[in-house]
């Protein structure tokens, strides 16, 4: 057994102390701990316990610190698990169900044991470690599942570590003691550790220069795949475990990597076998190292291998192209040498022989700050049994914290070489380096570099730069990486995305009318390209629908640009596709088709919507400044015996729960099934949308324009975890403040109702240019967190026609749910919405009687029952329905007004009622249902 393999045995034994189901019975639980790793061959001996004994009490130290000695030698019941974040419970009585019937049953636990013994026989100590992290839970699940343990089953993923501070679980704990580098025989010894912190510098940048969806999607997946694989490196010599964040387990690319070894997954992620990756990797990774083993090597061997990825991935794309030589060959090394930037620092958790101290950090923190934590330190030695580096885990991250951000400052010195070029050498899409790959029109011909042809990968009208070109077709790196998804891969265009709604309607109402429409359509490029022309444009033509649509389409889907009119003229076909020989008599062929088409399900609505959405303050729930009070650390009963004085003390020592690696775990496991379980399957199960990245608390979504609203209300909802399924479908429940979701098959962990987000959203004409329409969204986010105040969003309607609005409220005011208020009033907008129907109008009525109402700024300059009494004016005279129908408009546009424009505010007269962001409000909405330029 070699060293690296007598590592990851120690590593096993350290996650095998505790079984998975320890609190099911705490007293036989050192004995199911022990009968459990032997079944996997993995025998705890007397002398293992040396090897994980002083890992767990760091562990511990960390998450239980402040438990007093009278506790910790008292037994508690398991009675209820704590929210890590918030002040969220899973009470008793949701608890109980099985465990009495459990312990009379814990033979069948080992089944599951028994299976996994079966995946790792004959295997390395490394792939062990990998089988059992990411299959023991669901390997539990499924027996208990099997022996009828079915609300057991729910709760195996949350199952607390310890009954006394039941607000981290048991599996976070096996991570990260596990982690832990820390040894002795009877006594300390010591320990070797580091915290270490990894970042790649410049996503914004880099994502946002986009000329095409693809462009988006691919850039964000960079960062995710090159994040990855600098995690990767870690895993290789440390294993999973040692990763405090992201969360690992369930994440796409990790399944990727666990799948390219061959090492079997009980449930993969949706993404790793069989349809393209989610990039749900953030951009950086705090993870526990040896600090002995080397961190500057580790560091350096990461830095390499990320650098050596991007140019191999450089190489492959041009080499696919036949690009490779002359001027693109001479600037390959210049153009990609600014990218990745890659910052990183460590800091240890020793000085010498000497474990840290609090005055080791003290330069790194404010008086108040130091004054804090001396008083705690000491009012823990007093009370508690268990004070060791482990208490320090917050100081030390907010150590490296500011390590890094003076990292980043220190950037290398790059040649900017936006100023040394001229307009027309720029690359398309960055506008930063010179475009040496293109395809241009000389003497009435067009001609491309290479292999390079017009149409996926570049347009007549463009020239790329060596990175920009590897972002664009980074899917044939991909591709050669063994990820199949990639093959002939194609992303939602923002002309696919509007039009997605009118193709629901087209499968349904004229399906035979777009079999011939696309039948047409394909003769034309045939006859005009010929086949070989058809075969290299026909996976630009005919891509796949929006996921939700999938299912729907019999026939092949032809690319949503290509059902406006607008587009089906003899210039398009040349720019887009490279067809120079498109007839008059053509295009009459295929209008006519196409308005066969729209005869019968309308023409397709020509604006769609991009949503960013970012949790609010993640820098300060990450540093642990947004933890909820110390009472919440504690099992209820618990609390409640302690005795006042020492409560009273503990609270005035330190108000908030301390950050620990599980805090951190707690975020990571919370932001992962927010990404994984919930964005995808809102955006894209149940509505029309596309999900260009979720990675974390970012989202960034394209939604067809019908469904921008709920799609709304369930991101910003089930990122606090206000949520719940009805029928397998997600619905917003604000009434939900445990901070965890029940699925129906398990229960979720998830930031919990003290977490908020922010959203900006723009609704744009399917050509608006791209790049302007993500640089007004991330406008929009920052105005939802500036004006709005946080926990707000921001909405931008961009008119093809010219003009601008924007509106700005926050999500909920009390109990009055501003989306769904909109939702409401939008329907009477909508022809085939509710009863009450709103004239088309309406809404210039409203604005122009309303000029004498307001300032120049759009502020209320009269008595709001002026306004009230001319809202109901126009309602009467504009909307059609029974008086109650008027009545309960009139009711739902000013209860809106009152709430969002702080109309029953005290401040009101210095905080006057913004007449125009109330306007844009209805505005916004009445477009969405109307779609009226």
């Amino acid at each position: 057994m070699d060293n690296s393999d007598k590592l990851f045995e120690r590593i096993l034994k350290k996650f095998f102390h505790d079984p998975i189901d320890k609190l099911l019975d705490i007293g036989e639980h050192e004995r199911r701990a022990k009968e459990y790793a032997e079944i996997l061959g993995i025998p705890l001996t007397g002398y293992d316990q040396n090897l994980y004994k002083f890992s767990d009490i760091i562990a511990s130290a960390m998450e239980r610190s402040i438990l007093p000695k009278e506790v910790w030698g008292k037994s508690q019941g398991f009675t209820e698990i704590r929210h890590p974040l918030s002040e969220g419970k899973i009470p008793n009585n949701k608890i109980q169900v099985d465990l009495k019937s459990f312990s009379l049953k814990v033979s069948e636990m080992k089944e599951a044991y028994e299976n996994l013994a079966e995946l790792i026989k004959d295997k390395d100590n490394k792939t062990k470690l990998l089988i059992i992290y990411r299959n023991l839970l669901d390997k539990v699940h499924e027996k208990l599942k099997e022996h009828e343990f079915y609300e057991l089953a729910k709760f195996i993923y949350i199952l607390p570590a310890d009954t006394r501070t039941p607000d981290h679980s048991l599996f976070e704990h096996l991570k990260v003691t596990s982690a832990i580098n820390a040894f002795g025989i009877e006594n300390y010894e010591g320990q070797d550790n580091s915290l270490f912190f990894f970042t790649i510098g410049g996503v914004q940048n880099f994502i946002s220069q986009a000329r095409k969806t693809q462009d988006l999607y691919m850039g964000s997946f960079i960062f995710s795949y090159l994040t990855f694989r600098a995690i990767e490196k870690v895993i290789e010599k440390y294993g999973p475990t040692s990763i405090i964040y992201p969360e690992l387990y369930g994440q796409p690319l990790f399944d990727w990597y666990l799948e390219s070894k061959n090492i079997p997954i009980k449930n993969p992620a949706e993404g790793s076998q069989n349809s393209p990756i989610y990039p749900t990797i953030p951009n950086k990774f705090v993870a526990i190292l040896p600090t002995s083993d080397g961190i500057e090597i580790l560091a350096e061997e990461i830095k390499d291998a990320i650098t050596k990825e991007w140019e191999n991935a450089v190489n492959k794309v041009l080499e696919d192209f036949g690009l490779n030589f002359g001027e693109i060959a001479k600037q390959k090394e210049n153009q990609v040498a600014d990218f990745p930037q890659i910052f990183w620092t460590a800091v240890p958790w020793k000085i010498g022989s000497e474990d840290l101290k609090l005055d080791d950090l003290k330069d790194f923190m404010d008086d108040g700050e130091f004054k804090k934590w001396e008083e705690l330190q000491g009012f823990i030695k007093k009370h508690s049994i268990s004070l060791n580096i482990g208490l320090l885990y917050q100081p030390i991250y907010s150590t490296g914290e500011k390590f890094l951000g003076a990292r980043k400052i220190l950037r290398e010195f790059q040649q900017n070489q936006s100023e040394t070029l001229s307009k027309e050498k720029k690359c398309s899409l960055c506008g930063e380096r010179e475009g040496v790959i293109r395809c241009a029109k000389k003497d009435g011909v067009i001609e491309c570099m290479g292999k390079l042809r017009i149409g996926k990968f570049i347009s007549q009208k463009e020239q790329l730069c060596i990175p920009c070109f590897t972002k664009r077709a980074f899917e044939k790196y991909l591709s050669a990486k063994n990820m199949s998804q990639f093959q002939d891969f194609s992303f939602p265009s923002t002309a696919e995305i509007a039009s997605a709604d009118f193709k629901e309607k087209v499968v349904d109402k004229a399906e035979n009318e777009f079999s011939e429409y696309v039948r047409t359509f394909k003769e034309v490029i045939e006859q005009i390209g010929g086949k070989e022309k058809f075969q290299f444009m026909e996976p630009v033509l005919f891509v796949k629908p929006l996921p939700k649509l999938r299912s729907k389409f019999k026939e092949e889907n032809l690319e949503g640009e290509w059902f406006y009119e607008e587009n089906l003229t003899r210039k398009v076909f040349e720019e887009e596709l490279g067809l120079e020989n498109v007839s008059d008599e053509d295009i009459r062929k295929l209008r006519e088709k196409l308005q066969k088409i729209t005869e019968k399900a309308g023409k397709p609505n020509s604006y769609y919507a991009v949503l960013m959405l970012d949790g609010d303050n993640m820098g300060k729930w990450l540093a642990g400044e947004l933890l909820p009070g110390i009472e919440n650390a504690y099992n209820s009963e618990v609390w409640d015996s302690l005795p006042d004085d020492f409560k009273s003390k503990l609270k005035e020592v330190i108000p908030k729960k301390i950050l620990t690696p599980n805090v951190h775990a707690a975020i990571s496991s919370a932001l992962r099934n927010y990404a994984i379980e919930f964005v995808r399957k809102i955006v894209e199960e149940e509505h029309l949308g596309v999900v260009v990245y979720s990675g974390g608390d970012d989202v960034l979504a394209f939604v067809n324009l019908r469904d921008l609203f709920p799609v709304m209300r369930k991101l910003r909802a089930s990122f606090s975890g206000q949520i719940k399924f009805e029928n397998s479908e997600i619905k917003v429940y604000w009434g939900n403040d445990s901070g965890f979701v029940d699925t129906g098959e398990k229960i979720l962990l998830t930031m919990g109702k003290n977490a908020t987000a922010s959203c900006g959203v723009v609704i744009a004409h399917y050509k608006a240019p791209l790049k302007f329409v993500l640089d007004k969204a991330r406008e929009m986010e920052e105005k939802a967190k500036e004006e709005g105040g946080r926990d707000a969003f921001a909405i931008s309607l961009l008119k093809r026609s010219g003009g601008e609005r924007v509106a700005v409220s926050k999500w909920r005011y009390g109990n009055l749910d501003v989306v769904e208020k909109l939702e409401r009033i939008a329907d009477a907008f909508d022809e085939k919405g509710g009863n009450a129907k709103i004239s088309k109008g309406f809404i210039f009525k409203l604005m122009e009687s309303l000029v004498r109402l307001k300032d120049g700024n759009g502020k209320l300059i009269v008595e709001p029952e002026m306004f009230y009494a001319e809202l109901k004016r126009i309602i009467s005279r504009s909307v059609s329905g029974e008086n109650e129908q008027k009545r309960d408009l009139f009711n739902d546009m000013r209860g809106l007004f009152e709430e969002v424009e702080g109309v029953k505010m005290e401040n009101r007269a210095s905080n006057k009622p913004n007449i125009d962001n109330f306007i844009n409000l209805i505005y916004i909405a009445s477009f969405i249902k109307s779609r009226e330029e």
